[in-house]
């Protein structure tokens, strides 16, 4: 087990702000401004794709910013100072992509670390949300 202040275990939730509002959490990420939705690039193929798939995950952190997302949720949870279980959410517009790879790759970086991690995808299994190929906000 790593060792640091924290005691607790870790849920980590991807949710889409199209679906409803954030889900209560500890740390909240919104990333529809700064991550390109991988899904807009109609061409890669992912439209149908979500977070949990390898391919999608890349993607994503391939992008600019996303290393420094899961960086920074990271130093918030390893400095989470409760003995109770830590949430962190990610969202994005439809909560199939950016967020669902997000969530998928901080919780294999924690059960790297010997953590217990819960993840929920509140929005992975609905309908996707096709917005127009040029709308970053997607």
């Amino acid at each position: 087990m790593a060792t640091n202040l924290f005691s607790g275990d870790f849920e980590i939730v991807s949710f889409g702000y199209l679906h409803g509002t954030a889900p209560e959490a500890d740390a909240t990420y919104d990333v529809r401004r700064y991550l390109r939705d991988p899904a807009a690039v109609r061409a890669a193929g992912l439209l149908d794709s979500d977070g949990r798939d390898p391919v999608v995950q890349q993607v994503v952190l391939d992008t600019p910013g996303a290393s420094e997302t899961i960086a920074a949720a990271l130093k918030f949870a390893f400095g989470f100072p409760q003995a109770r279980r830590c949430v962190i959410a990610f969202g994005c517009a439809g909560g199939r992509h950016r967020s669902a790879a997000l969530a998928e790759v901080m919780a294999d970086d924690l059960r790297h670390l010997g953590f217990t991690v819960t993840v929920r995808h509140q929005h992975i299994h609905l309908p996707r949300v096709v917005c127009p190929a040029d709308d970053t906000n997607s």
